[in-house]
C-alpha cells in the first residue's frame, strides 16, 4: 500500500502539482463513465481529455501514474467478464493507447476494445501522430500482434525518417508487404527506401509499378516512380506521363506540380506550361523554399523575368535559412544578374559556412571575394575548393 507521502513525493517527481492531480481525481470518474458509455463518441470527456496537453501529449510517465491499475481493475470489474479477461495491466495498457491517440489527433474508438488487434491498432495510430512515445507504440503494437501490416509499414517508415535506421526500417517494410502484399502504400514507402537509401532502382521502380497496378488511382507511386525515371533512368517522356497521372487523381499535389514543371523547364520548351505547375505548386503550399528556387530560375532563364526571380529566390532564403544551396542560387543571381557583388558575398559566404565540403560554393565565394578585392581570402578559398574537388 502506497502512502500520501510518496505519493505526493512521486507526483512531485513528474512534474504534477496537487491542483492538476486533484483536477484528474476529479476527472476519473467522468473517464471511466466515458469508457463505459454506450454513447462514448459523443461524450465530452475525450476532448477534455486530449486538451490536458501537459499530461497526455508529452508525459507518458504522468499518464501511467494516473491510470493506475487499480483504476484499470474497476473497468474491468464493470465491463464485465468479455473485456475482464485482459486482466487489468492489459487493459490499462489499451486506455493509455487510446487517449494518447484521442490526444494527438482526436481521433476515437466506437467501442473498448475486446481483442488484443485492437489494442495493437490503437498503439499504432497513437504511434503514428506522437513522435516522441512512438517507438514504445509500434514495439507495443508488434508485442500484441507481430502480424499487424500497418504496424510493420509505419515503424518502417519511422525507423527511416526519424532514426535513420534504415537496415531494420528494410525489414519491416518487408513483413509488412510480405503479410499484406496487396496494399499500395506499404510497396511505395518500400520502393522510396530502396530508391534512397540502398540505391536498388530497378527493385523500386518493381514496387512502385506493382503499387499502381493494385490501385491506378493512389497518386504517391505514380509522382514517386516519376521521380525514379527522370532522375536515374533519364526516361523523360515516361516520368512526364505519371506527373501528369499524379496531377490527375490529385490536383492538390504540390510535389508532383513541382516536379512536373522541373522537367517541363529542363527537357521542353514549354516554360509558359512550367510557370503554370509552379505558380500551382506554390498555391497549394507557399512556404516550398525549393519551388521559389526552382520557379526563380524559370524566370531568370527561359522568361528574362530577373526582379521576378530576385523575389522569389529572397523568398526562399527567408523560408529556409539554412539551406546552403538556395544562398548560392539567390547569391549567383545578385551577383551574375544584378552585380549587387556585396550583397552576393554574404550569401556567398553563408553557403559556405552551411556546407564547407562543398568546393562550387568555395570557388564561387573565392570569385566574389576577388571582385571586391579581398585577394588573400579569395586565394584561401580557391586552395580549399581545388582541395575538395
Amino acid at each position: 500500500m502506497v502512502s500520501d507521502d510518496e505519493s505526493r513525493t512521486e507526483r512531485l517527481r513528474l512534474g504534477l502539482d496537487d491542483e492538476i492531480y486533484e483536477e484528474w481525481e476529479h476527472k476519473r470518474d467522468d473517464l471511466l463513465d466515458a469508457v463505459l458509455s454506450e454513447d462514448t463518441n459523443d461524450s465530452s470527456i475525450w476532448t477534455q481529455l486530449g486538451e490536458v496537453d501537459a499530461v497526455l501529449r508529452n508525459r507518458r510517465d504522468s499518464v501511467e501514474y494516473i491510470i493506475d491499475k487499480q483504476f484499470a481493475t474497476r473497468i474491468a470489474s464493470n465491463l464485465g467478464s468479455k473485456v475482464a479477461r485482459f486482466g487489468a495491466e492489459l487493459l490499462r495498457d489499451f486506455i493509455i493507447a487510446y487517449i494518447a491517440a484521442i490526444a494527438v489527433d482526436s481521433s476515437q474508438s466506437e467501442t473498448v476494445s475486446e481483442d488484443t488487434d485492437d489494442l495493437a491498432t490503437c498503439h499504432v495510430n497513437a504511434a503514428s501522430n506522437a513522435t516522441e512515445f512512438a517507438e514504445h507504440h509500434f514495439e507495443r503494437a508488434l508485442e500484441l500482434n507481430p502480424e499487424n501490416s500497418r504496424a510493420h509499414n509505419n515503424y518502417g517508415l519511422y525507423l527511416k525518417n526519424e532514426l535513420k535506421q534504415y537496415e531494420e526500417a528494410k525489414h519491416h517494410h518487408e513483413r509488412a508487404i510480405e503479410l499484406d502484399s496487396e496494399n499500395p502504400e506499404a510497396h511505395n514507402n518500400y520502393a522510396i527506401l530502396l530508391k534512397t537509401e540502398f540505391d536498388r532502382d530497378r527493385m523500386a521502380a518493381k514496387h512502385y509499378k506493382r503499387a499502381i497496378n493494385i490501385d491506378p488511382e493512389f497518386a504517391p507511386p505514380h509522382y514517386n516512380y516519376g521521380n525514379l525515371l527522370k532522375q536515374r533512368f533519364g526516361q523523360y517522356q515516361k516520368a512526364k506521363h505519371h506527373y501528369e497521372r499524379a496531377i490527375e487523381i490529385d490536383p492538390e499535389y504540390a510535389d508532383a506540380h513541382h516536379s512536373y514543371a522541373n522537367l517541363l523547364r529542363n527537357r521542353s520548351s514549354q516554360y509558359k506550361n512550367a510557370k503554370k505547375h509552379y505558380e500551382r505548386a506554390l498555391k497549394i503550399e507557399p512556404e516550398k523554399a525549393m519551388v521559389h528556387r526552382d520557379y526563380a530560375l524559370l524566370l531568370k532563364n527561359k522568361l528574362n523575368r530577373y526582379q521576378k526571380a530576385k523575389q522569389h529566390l529572397k523568398q526562399a532564403v527567408e523560408i529556409a535559412p539554412e539551406n546552403a544551396f538556395i544562398h548560392n542560387s539567390y547569391a549567383d543571381t545578385l551577383y551574375n544578374t544584378f552585380e549587387e557583388y556585396r550583397k552576393a558575398k554574404r550569401h556567398f559566404k553563408r553557403a559556405v559556412e552551411l556546407d564547407q565540403k562543398n568546393p562550387e560554393y568555395h570557388k564561387n565565394y573565392a570569385i566574389c571575394l576577388r571582385k571586391l578585392n579581398y585577394s588573400i581570402k579569395a586565394r584561401k578559398h580557391e586552395r580549399i575548393s581545388q582541395r575538395l574537388s
